[in-house]
Order: structure tokens, then sequence, then C-alpha cells
């Protein structure tokens, strides 16, 4: 009976991994294909396309099409805009995000509530309800700039870096999540630093922001793809 039992252990667990590997099978496929075909040319891919041939580096394998990339477009900057941006906006996000979560919950005035339902709303706006009211709303504000040497006002936001960092640095599911953790923190700590003579700022800066790596963590990954993925 023992036996019987381990060799049907045995068959289990044999039965899991297959699915499991079968499974991943199916996710890492298109990877492989996708690596695959941009070390081909154009008529490679399609001759190799049905067969096992299109996961594996048959054929004339070369670098052209990455090389053909760098030539023909400005990729390299188009990365470091999309590094920089990404990088602005988390830095600031997680500036003013886990500032107004600390106002949401941890101080006390007129119109929290509501601050806090407002931001609670936002969470089910998607972004497409928005796009066209930002976009009018940015192609009308003003900007100064300096162009060899002198001051330049500009009458709109739009081709520049900071019409896409500015209006995505607030992020109210940032706060939230800022908001929810804040919240868990016992207030004995505040009020150990109100009487040691702190203000809420510096209650924030050295009684909240040690405590919460992990909040702050989880907010710089989330907004980071978020930002990288659009």
């Amino acid at each position: 009976m023992r036996d019987d039992g381990k060799l049907r252990t045995f068959y289990i667990r044999f039965a899991a991994y297959a699915l499991l590997i079968l499974t991943a099978c199916v996710f890492l496929l298109p990877l492989l294909f996708m690596a695959m075909s941009a070390l081909k040319d154009n008529a490679a891919i399609f001759h190799d396309a049905r067969s096992i041939r299109a996961f594996l580096p048959t054929g004339d394998i070369a670098l052209d099409n990455y090389e053909s990339i760098f030539r023909h477009s400005r990729i390299g900057r188009f990365f470091l805009n999309s590094v920089l941006i990404t990088l602005i906006t988390v830095g600031l996000g997680l500036i003013v995000n886990s500032m107004a979560a600390f106002a949401l919950a941890r101080l006390h005035w007129a119109g929290r509530a509501f601050a806090l339902s407002a931001v609670i709303t936002l969470l089910i706006v998607p972004l497409e309800a928005i796009a066209i009211p930002m976009l009018l709303l940015v192609s009308r504000l003003p900007w100064i700039t300096v162009e060899n040497g002198t001051l330049v006002f500009l009458s709109s936001w739009l081709n520049t870096l900071h019409v896409q960092i500015v209006p995505f640095v607030a992020h109210a599911f940032s706060i939230y999540l800022f908001y929810q953790f804040f919240r868990d923190i016992p207030r004995d700590f505040d009020e150990a630093a109100y009487v040691d003579g702190a203000n809420p700022f510096q209650v924030y800066r050295h009684v909240i922001v040690p405590l919460s790596g992990p909040v702050f963590a989880t907010v710089a990954i989330l907004q980071a793809l978020a930002m990288w993925n659009q």
C-alpha cells in the first residue's frame, strides 16, 4: 500500500510538472520566435514560419536588422527619452503621491474626507476618458525655455518632454496605495516625534518614509511600468 501511494504521488507530480512545462512553453515560444526572427531577413522568416525552424537559429543569421534600426532611426535618442521621462516621473511621483497620502492618512484638516473621496473616485476613471481634455489643456499652457541664451515664451506644451511628465506625476492609485500603508503605521511614532518638537514635514521625512520602504518600491515599480509602456 505504501509503494502504491508513492507511485501515485510520483504520477501526480509528473503530470503537474508536465503541465507546468507545457504552459511555460506556450508563453516562451512566441518570445523565442521573436528573438530568432530578429536575426533573419524577411524571406527566411516566411520560409521557416511553417516549421520548427522558426524557433531555431537556422539559415543566414546576422545582426542586419539591428544595424538597420540604429542606422535609419534615432533609436538611441528614443530610448534615452523613455529612460529620462520614466525616471523623472517616478521620482517626482514618489514625492508628490506620498506627501498627498501622508496628508490624507496622518493629518487632520477640513475637507480631508472629500479629498479622499475624490482620489478614490479617480481610480475608476480610465485614461482614455480624460486624454482629449488633457490634450486640450496642455495645448494652451504657456512655457518658458532658453534658446541660444535667450528666454523664449512658448504658447503650448506640445512637442516637449515635460508634457509627458507633469500630467502623470500625480497618480490616484499610487496615492491610495501610500494612504493604505501609512494608515497601518502606529500613530505613537507621530506623537513621539511631535513631543520632541517635530513638525509634520519632519514626521513625514524622518518617521514615515523610513518605515515605508515596501510601498515606495511597489509604487516605483508600478509607475515605472506604466510610464515605460505608454
